[in-house]
C-alpha cells in the first residue's frame, strides 16, 4: 500500500472511530520551482526521523507534532546534529487535526528537508508548506530507492525515477548555483503600487474567542456587477456584432473535436458541509474589497445553491461553530491564536472542522496581508507579485464546502502558473464536484465555457498553440488545444464560439471580428479539447494582435467563463 493510500485509510478509520470534532485546514501557497525553494530555505539537510511527539499547542486549540531529525548530511546552513521542528496537525486522545499540505513523517523515515526557518514558529517549517519536503520510498515492483515530493509524487530525472542518494548528489550541484542567484522578490515594484489595494484598506475581522453566535439562516450573497452588464441582450457594448469586420463564416469543416468526459479527471471532496445552506459571517461591506467574498459564494451558487450570508458581526473565532471570513489577518494575530504564523509563500488558509459523522460544521478563511492584493483580476496577469483576491477567495470558499485541491486539470483548486490566476473562473471539474456534493441543490442552467489555454501536467498550464506567428491578410491561422466545455446541466446542441483579434490581451477594446466556429453537441459535464482554422480578414490593419474567443451560444447564463484570450501574439501584415 502506498504512503498516500495508507494515510487515507488511517484518516477514514479515525473518522469512523471518533465521536468528536476534527479540525483541518487548507493553505493556498505560491507554487515554486525547486530552485526557488532552495533560494528561500535557510537550512537544507538529509536526516532520519528519530523522534515524534504529539501534543496540544500552548493555546489549547490545535494539535501539533514535534519531530526529532537526526542529521545525516547538512547541505546548506548551520544546524545541530539533532534538529527539533514542530508541525501543525497530529492525532491525540482519539482526535485528529490536519492542515492540508503540511507534511507528516513516520519514525525512521529518511528525508531531505528544505526549511524556511529553524527558529520561527510556522504551521509548516518546510519551505513552501510542502514543496521543500522529500521522502525516501521504494518501488513496490523491484525495491529500488526513489524519492517522493511533498505531494507524494515520484521525483523524475530525465523521465525516470531517481534513487535517493542520486537525488542528494543532484541537490549538491543545484544548491550553490541557486544560492548564487538573487532571491526573487515578492514585493510589488513602486511603479506598480497603484494597482494594489493599500495594506491599511485590507479588511480584517477582530478575533474574539468569546464570540460564539451561530447563525441559523441568512440571505443570498450578491452577484458581481458584470453578471448583469454582460447579459446576452446587451453584449454589443463589449463585443462587436458579426460582420462588422470581414466576412462572417464558419471555419470548422477541418476540425475534429477530441471528446473527453470530466468524470475521468481527478476532482474530489471530503468532509463536505453538514448543514446547507452554509451561512457565512462575511467581511463588512464597503471599501475596495467589501462584498468580494460574497461574490465568490454567489458564483458557486450558480451551480449549487449552498451559500447564504448575514450582516457581518465584525469579529471571528476558530471553534465557535460558525463560518467566518476572517479577512486579512496579521502574522501577530496568527501567532497569538495558533502559536504559528504565516509562511513566506502562504497566501491564505481555510480551517475546516468536522464531527463524528464526517461532515464539516465550521470553516474559517483568512488571507495574508503581507502580499499585494487586487480585485482587478486581469492586472495580475503580467505582474508576478500582484495577487488576485477574487480567485483566491473563490478557491478558499471551495475548500469551505469540502472541495480538495486538483493539480492535474483546469480548476480553480489548481495552483496554476501565476498569469492564469488572473482568471477567476470555475471550470467543469469544479462545477461537477459541487453538484455531486449537493445534488439536491443543483441549479439547472445553460452554460458553455471557453479557455484558450489547457492543462499540460502537474500544476502546469500552457496557452493554446498557433501554427504561425506571422500571418498575411486574407491567410489562415490554426489555433489548437483550446477548451470548449459544457459546465451547465443541459445538452448544448451547437456550441458556438466567436473569434476576434485584439491589440491587448484580456481586453475587448478595439476588437476586430474574424469569424465564428460551431462544434459538435456537448452533453453536460463534457468538453472538447480541440482546434480550428480561422481566416484573417483582408481589411485587418497591419500590426500585432492577440486572438480572443467569446461564447456565442444562445441562452448561456454565466458570464465569467465566456471570454478567453490566447497568450501568444501574431503579427498581421
Amino acid at each position: 500500500m502506498s504512503r498516500r493510500s495508507s494515510f487515507v485509510h488511517k484518516l477514514i478509520l479515525c473518522i469512523l472511530s471518533c465521536l468528536m470534532f476534527l479540525p483541518t485546514a487548507f493553505g493556498s501557497v505560491i507554487p515554486m520551482e525547486r530552485e526557488q525553494v532552495i533560494q528561500r530555505s535557510n537550512a537544507i539537510f538529509v536526516a532520519t526521523v528519530v523522534g515524534k511527539k504529539v501534543r496540544w499547542n500552548e493555546q489549547g486549540n490545535m494539535i501539533v507534532t514535534d519531530y526529532h531529525f537526526q542529521v545525516e548530511k547538512g547541505l546548506w546552513g548551520k544546524m545541530d546534529e539533532l534538529i527539533f521542528l514542530t508541525f501543525a496537525g497530529g492525532e491525540l486522545d482519539g482526535e485528529k487535526h490536519q492542515i492540508h499540505g503540511v507534511p507528516e513523517y513516520g519514525l525512521e523515515e529518511r528525508v531531505i528537508l528544505m526549511v524556511e526557518d529553524l527558529e520561527r514558529p510556522l504551521f509548516s517549517p518546510v519551505t513552501g508548506m510542502y514543496q521543500g519536503s522529500f521522502i525516501e520510498s521504494f518501488d513496490e515492483r523491484d525495491g529500488r530507492s526513489m524519492v517522493l515530493n511533498g505531494e507524494g509524487e515520484p521525483i523524475l530525472f530525465k523521465g525516470e525515477t531517481i534513487p535517493f542518494e542520486a537525488f542528494v548528489d543532484v541537490l549538491i550541484d543545484e544548491i550553490p548555483e541557486a544560492k548564487a542567484k538573487p532571491v526573487p522578490s515578492l514585493e510589488l515594484p513602486d511603479h506598480l503600487r497603484h494597482l494594489a489595494i493599500p495594506t491599511e484598506k485590507l479588511p480584517a475581522l477582530k478575533y474574539d474567542r468569546n464570540d460564539d453566535l451561530i447563525f441559523e439562516d441568512g440571505w443570498e450573497p450578491p452577484t458581481r456587477k458584470f453578471d448583469l452588464e454582460l447579459d446576452r441582450d446587451i453584449r454589443d457594448e463589449y463585443i462587436k456584432e458579426e460582420g462588422e469586420e470581414g466576412e462572417p463564416g464558419h471555419y470548422d469543416s477541418d476540425g475534429k473535436d477530441k471528446h473527453n468526459h470530466h468524470a475521468h479527471s481527478k476532482w474530489s471532496y471530503s468532509n463536505r458541509a453538514k448543514n446547507v445552506p452554509i451561512v457565512f459571517n462575511p467581511l463588512p461591506s464597503g471599501g475596495l474589497i467589501g462584498l468580494h467574498d460574497q461574490y465568490a459564494m454567489a458564483y458557486w451558487n450558480k451551480y449549487s445553491d449552498i451559500f447564504r450570508v448575514r450582516t457581518s458581526t465584525g469579529s471571528w473565532a476558530w471553534g465557535n461553530g460558525r463560518y467566518d471570513i476572517a479577512g486579512f489577518q496579521s502574522n501577530a494575530t496568527m501567532v497569538s491564536q495558533f502559536g504559528s504564523g504565516w509562511g513566506a509563500t502562504t497566501l491564505a488558509v481555510c480551517w475546516k472542522r468536522w464531527d463524528w459523522t464526517g461532515f464539516s460544521v465550521e470553516s474559517d478563511i483568512a488571507m495574508n496581508p503581507a502580499f499585494s492584493w487586487t480585485t482587478n483580476d486581469y492586472d495580475t496577469y503580467s505582474n508576478a507579485n500582484l495577487f488576485n483576491a477574487d480567485r483566491t477567495l473563490l478557491h478558499e470558499v471551495g475548500h469551505s464546502w469540502g472541495l480538495d485541491h486538483q493539480f492535474n486539470f483546469l480548476s480553480v483548486m489548481n495552483y496554476a502558473p501565476h498569469k492564469y490566476r488572473a482568471y477567476t473562473v470555475l471550470s467543469g471539474d469544479d462545477t461537477m464536484a459541487v453538484r455531486a456534493a449537493f445534488s439536491g441543490r443543483t441549479v439547472n442552467r445553460t452554460d458553455l465555457g471557453v479557455a484558450l489555454y489547457y492543462n499540460t501536467g502537474f500544476q502546469s498550464y500552457s496557452d493554446s498553440t498557433l501554427n504561425k506567428i506571422y500571418v498575411r491578410k486574407g491567410d489562415t491561422i490554426r489555433i489548437s488545444n483550446f477548451m470548449v466545455e459544457n459546465t451547465g446541466t443541459t445538452t448544448i446542441n451547437t456550441p458556438t464560439i466567436r473569434w476576434y483579434l485584439v491589440p491587448n490581451i484580456n481586453s475587448w477594446g478595439s476588437n476586430r471580428y474574424i469569424g465564428t466556429t460551431t462544434h459538435s453537441s456537448l452533453a453536460r459535464d463534457h468538453y472538447w479539447l480541440t482546434a480550428r482554422t480561422l481566416t484573417i480578414p483582408e481589411s485587418t490593419p497591419t500590426g500585432w494582435y492577440y486572438i480572443g474567443a467569446f461564447v456565442g451560444t444562445s441562452g448561456d447564463s454565466v458570464w465569467q467563463n465566456n471570454s478567453s484570450w490566447c497568450g501568444r501574439r501574431i503579427f498581421v501584415y
